[in-house]
This record gives structure tokens, sequence and C-alpha cells, in this order.
């Protein structure tokens, strides 16, 4: 007996020393810790990717089929991508997380922070192909034969008499668009190239190109692909900053913005150009002197397009004119201060922490390409946020708006808001509901608002046309907000299942059950 216990003893010593040998988890430790980051399907159910990624670290994606057998692995991956076909999977390579940590420490410049590639991978022929010096690549989301990623590469230019210390010539890198066939792996270049993008059917790529700083050859410009005889045509002229290149669905017609003043402007204006196959170039359709725009505002340069589905309607952004920054004076004789005001929509620290999407804020805004093209400024500094109908073709949009609202929320924690409905033929507005602290829903046509109200815990349909309100959860002993709720809030709902197809009905969650 004696001897049992001796044993017992001996092998709670060894089970304490083998707990206190353990390490204790603290902050040192977070680092390591590993987390699955984007996880996507494919369509076919066939293919499942994902990345492994640690706090700080490399990541490691993996490439497995529907047996769960690895195909690939991707030390370093990101942005990965799934052809529509399945047959070709590619990804960024990033650089190694130590080497760009060591150059962020040495304050290096960007152009001499290490770069990434880019990796090909065949599926069908279990075969990679890489390629350096990479800042980026697309794909067309319904394309399968192309992908085109923007790189660096080394252009001796016979003209430039300058050398490097050892006395041979000085190469300096040119930014180059390659466009690589994804199917024969055959390559083409762009040399000078910029901004990109790919139309959705993949039949088109335009790019802008960055020519000197005096453009004796009237490089700069934007160009248009078309990938069936792989013809480029110019159809923009001028050195300028292109951006948010957007084909409409039935890939006739293209938008986009671009702002030619020059590179030392304190002022950068952008218009909105319009294109279509039947023009010899595209045309301006709205800068800060067409009528419609409200005076002191202009295009905003940080404002999404957006066509809707029938190709009649592009949806933009405007914003007010900023204040030009005051050059009379050196850097050093500026007051730098920040002012905070008790009567102020935000604290100082949220207004410090939101500078920069305030610096970015535009408003929505409508021109009717079939009609006269008149401009219709759907919202303003009045509304956080405006909410268009799938198709963006119906009559009716929804918007709302926490201006009355803002102060409060510094000691109440939640937010109310105004819900109001737009008319995107005339502009005007209807009041839904006022200060309200639920969440609100445009039906897929465009006919009905449903929105909850925290407040009572209940469901809301509001008639647009008839301007009509329906208690849609009226008479049933549900309860449609969370029963676990343990925060000092009024509890939130379970949410909207969806709509159906036709927009006549809507399926609305309790805590077990979907209702119609």
């Amino acid at each position: 007996m004696k001897r049992k216990f001796g044993l017992f003893i001996l092998g709670l010593c060894a089970a304490s020393l083998t707990y206190a040998q353990k390490k204790p988890i603290d902050h040192t430790v977070y680092d390591s810790w590993n987390s699955i980051s984007r996880p996507e399907i494919s369509k076919s159910g066939n293919l499942i990717y994902y990345s492994v990624t640690p706090q700080e670290g490399n990541s490691l994606a993996f490439l497995k089929n529907s047996n769960n057998q690895t195909l690939l692995q991707i030390p370093r991956a990101a942005d990965l991508k799934l052809t529509k076909d399945e047959k070709h999977l590619l990804s960024l390579i990033k650089a190694p997380f130590q080497d760009v940590r060591q150059a962020k420490i040495k304050k290096k410049k960007p152009d001499e922070m290490p770069k990434d590639s880019i990796l090909v991978f065949d599926i069908h022929k279990n075969q990679s192909t890489k390629f350096a010096q990479v800042k980026s690549y697309k794909i067309a989301k319904d394309g399968n034969d192309y992908v085109a990623f923007l790189h660096e590469t080394v252009v001796t230019n016979p003209s430039d008499s300058s050398k490097t210390k050892n006395g041979s010539k000085k190469e300096k890198p040119t930014p180059t668009l390659t466009l690589l066939n994804l199917n024969t792996k055959d390559t083409s270049n762009i040399l000078k190239a910029d901004t990109y993008e790919w139309s959705d059917d993949g039949k088109f790529l335009v790019y802008s190109i960055k020519g000197p700083e005096k453009d004796s050859l009237n490089e700069s410009g934007l160009f248009i692909m078309d990938l069936a005889n792989k013809s480029k045509k110019k159809i923009s002229n001028g050195k300028g900053n292109y951006k948010n290149i957007q084909f409409d669905d039935a890939t006739k017609q293209l938008s986009f913005l671009a702002d030619k003043t020059p590179e030392k402007s304190l002022l950068k204006e952008f218009k909105l150009y319009y294109y279509t196959t039947s023009q010899d170039s595209a045309t301006i359709l709205a800068d800060k002197n067409t009528q419609g725009i409200p005076q002191n505002w202009f295009v905003s340069g940080d404002g999404a397009l957006t066509f809707s589905k029938s190709g009649k309607r592009l949806f933009f952004g405007l914003a007010p004119i900023p204040r030009v920054k005051d050059t009379t004076l050196v850097e050093f004789e500026h007051a730098k201060v920040d002012i905070w005001h008790w009567q102020d929509d935000y604290l100082q620290p949220m207004q410090l922490v939101n500078l920069k999407r305030d610096l970015s804020r535009n408003y929505t805004a409508m021109i009717n390409l079939s009609g006269n093209r008149n401009i219709i400024p759907l919202s303003d500094e009045t509304f956080n946020r405006i909410t268009l109908t799938g198709n963006a073709d119906n009559e009716w949009a929804m918007a709302t708006s926490d201006k009355e609202y803002r102060i409060e929320t510094q000691w109440e924690g939640g937010m109310r808001t105004d819900i109001y409905a737009i008319s995107t033929i005339s502009g005007k507005n209807k009041v839904v509901t006022k200060s309200n602290s639920g969440y609100a829903s445009l039906a897929p046509n465009g006919d009905y608002i449903v929105y909850f109200n925290r407040g009572n815990g209940n469901w809301y349909s509001f008639n647009i046309a008839t301007e009509t309100t329906h208690q849609l959860n009226e008479g049933l002993q549900v309860s449609f907000v969370d029963e676990e709720n343990d925060v000092p809030a009024a509890p939130g709902p379970y949410g909207i299942a969806g709509w159906s197809k036709d927009g006549k009905f809507i399926y609305i969650n309790d805590r077990y059950d979907v209702w119609k």
C-alpha cells in the first residue's frame, strides 16, 4: 500500500513539473498564431483555396481538390484568383517578411523596397510559371485566356549618358504591362504603362501610358486594346491621372475619370469621360462647369463609376472643391494645431482617425445617357449613404442620414438615422421614418423599403408610391430581436434572409425560423 501511495505521489509531482514547464501565454506568442483567411470554393465545387496567415510573418496558401488532397502549396501567397474555367490559379508572391521589415527599418525609398512576384499555376498540367518585380495583376471577371500584370523591366536608353560609380551604363527600371496568354504562355509588353483594367468578358484591355515629362512624341494617353486582333487605339490624349475605368455590362460603353492638370498643380480637377466604339475618342460628360453640378463642387476623383444594367444610366461622385493650400508661406511658418469645439459632430480623436475618409468623401450623382444627359445630384452632405437597386434602373433609391444625431452618439453609443427614399428621376426625396435606431433594406425592384426598429423590436414596410407604412410582424407572438443580447443596449434583429426574385416578399429570421 505504501509503495502504491509513493508511486501516486511521484506521478503527481511529475505532472506538476510538466505543467510548470509550459510557457505561459503572453504577447510574445501572439505573432505565431495562425488564422485561415479568404477561403474560396470554385463554382463547380471541385477546388478549394485559402491562406494560412500568422499574426506576423509569411503566409502559406493551399489549393485542394474536393477529396481534400493538396494540389499546391504557395509560400507568401496573396490575392489568389481562379479563372472562371478553373484551369489556372494565380497569386502574388509577397517579398519575405523579414526583408520588408529590414527595408522599413532602414527607411528605404518605395523604389528600393523588396518586390513581389506573380505565380501562374496550370492546374491540369501541374505546371507553375513565375514572373518577378510585379506590382499588381488583373484577370477579367469572365475571361479565361489572359492575365495582365504590371512590373518593372530594365530598358537601356542609348541617349542616357549617366553612369554608375564603376563606369557602367546606368539603367533605369521602366513600368511595363505584360499580357500573358494563359494557354500558349505567349507574352507581349507595353512599356511606360500606368493604370489598366479589363472588360468583364475579357475582350478589351484599357491601359494608360505615362510618357516623359516633356512628351514631345505624344506618347501619353489612354488606350484600348481589342484582344481579338490585338489592335490598339488611343481614346484620350495627354499626360494625366487616369482612374476608375469602367465598362457597362454589354461592353459597349466605357467611362473613366481623368485629371490632366500639371503635376505640380495644387488642385486636382477630375473630369468624367465617356467612350463608345462608334467614337474616335472619349468625350467629356461632366466637369465643374457642367450644368447640374452645384456651385463650388466638382467631379470627385474618389467616386465610383457605375453603369445601370441597361446601360442607360451612369452614376458617379461629386464633392465640394477643397480649399487650396497657401503656398505664400513656407512650411515652418504654418501653424499646426488641432481645434475641437463642443458642438462638433465628432470628438477630436475620431476626427483624426476619420480624416483620410473625410477628405475622400463624395456624393452620388446620376447622368441619363439615353436622354438629354442632364446631371441629377442624388446625395449631398446631409446623407451618410445611398443604396441603389441591383440593376440601378429603378426610379427609387434609399438614403440614410445621421446628421441630426451625431453629437449624442458621443455618449449614447448607438446610432440613430433618418431614412429617405430618393427619386433618381427628379432628385427629390420622401421621408420614410425619422430617428430610427435599426436596420433598413431597399427592395430589389425599388418599390418598398423595409426597416427594423430597435426601440420596439418590430419590422416595418414602407410603400414608396403610396407613402404608407405597415408593421410586418403584427399579431405574431414571436420575438425578432436577439434573445441572448448581453450588452447594455437595445437588442438587434436576427436579420433578413433575403428577398424573393420579384421583390414582392421578404424573408426575415427569428432565433429558429424564417418568416415570409
